[in-house]
């Protein structure tokens, strides 16, 4: 690899849990949510360069200037005045769109990849910044592992990672924008109460992953699986299949089964297989350790390279 090349990973997430708290006065919606980052991963190789410009292998995710990594990019490079370009290659294999934050993640990832490109000291927090101002997902891509995320879940808080190593992700081919899933929402899907009480409540819940009585729910789950009847089938596979959980990821339309085995994933997995325009990923979870470490870094440490 050429010194003024860099090649990192860039890792998906999905939502152990997701709870729509209401309406913001910014328009927003407030969330609570769980997020996970798993070992299903694009990669990005970044290269010094005159100006910004993104290319992208997979057909439905846009090249240049439509692409988020380019406006992160561009974005990074105003704020901090810098005189120097990249070239950025993404090669897929996150769905997109899947509620796995696959843009998010590339997003994040480029923003880490430049500041060492460029030499920039910068640390989470400053990235954070930026990163929330690209996407409500995109600031836990500079935390990774187990991970609450409150606000528009941009705000994210480490909790202790959890252990899930039998992962199955089935994504089927259905477009759901996120923001017709948002406006999907009635206010009978919404959770109610949206007092501190409420957050507090769900953040004491957390404790529950580690004892196995973790409750993953998700309130967009009801509305797309009535409009999306392919979605609830391939979610009803996972639980004819032995998974002890099955919930959507985000907005969908990506449904993950927990499963105590490879095997009984394995049979999931063979049965998915026969269905098509089913796209599947036998994943496990990506602890904050490794995460750091498969992109170069200490967990805790400076972002300044």
């Amino acid at each position: 690899m050429m010194l003024n090349e860099i090649a990192l990973p860039s890792f998906a997430k999905i939502n152990l849990n997701l709870r729509v708290l209401g309406m913001r006065p910014d328009g927003y919606h407030e969330l609570f949510t769980v997020y996970q980052t798993v070992s299903l991963r694009d990669e990005l190789v970044i290269r010094e360069s005159r100006d910004i410009s993104v290319i992208c292998d997979h057909p439905d995710v846009p090249s240049g200037e439509s692409n988020i990594v380019h406006k992160a990019l561009v974005t990074l490079r105003d704020k901090y005045r810098i005189e120097r370009g990249a070239s950025v290659t993404i090669r897929k294999k996150i769905p997109s769109p899947g509620g796995l934050g696959g843009g998010s993640s590339n997003a994040a990832v480029a923003l880490l990849a430049a500041s060492r490109l460029w030499s920039l000291d910068l640390n989470r927090g400053q990235l954070v910044k930026i990163g929330a101002e690209l996407g409500s997902d995109v600031p836990l891509f500079f935390y990774g592992g187990t991970a609450i995320g409150t606000g528009r879940g941009t705000l994210v808080e480490q909790v202790k990672d959890v252990d899930l190593p039998f992962l199955l992700i089935a994504s089927p081919d259905v477009n759901i924008p996120t923001g017709q899933a948002f406006r999907k929402l009635g206010s009978e899907d919404l959770t109610k109460n949206r007092s501190k009480s409420i957050l507090k409540h769900y953040r004491d819940g957390v404790e529950a992953l580690y004892s196995g009585r973790f409750e993953f729910e998700n309130d967009f789950q009801k509305v797309i699986f009535e409009q999306f009847p392919d979605i609830e089938n391939t979610a009803g596979v996972l639980v004819a299949e032995g998974a002890s959980n099955v919930f959507l990821s985000g907005s969908g339309p990506s449904v993950v089964g927990i499963f105590d085995s490879a095997l009984r994933r394995s049979s999931a997995q063979e049965v998915l297989a026969n269905r098509r325009g089913i796209d599947c990923f036998p994943v496990h979870s990506i602890s904050k350790t490794s995460y750091f470490e498969r992109l170069g870094l200490s967990p805790g440490q400076s972002f300044g390279f």
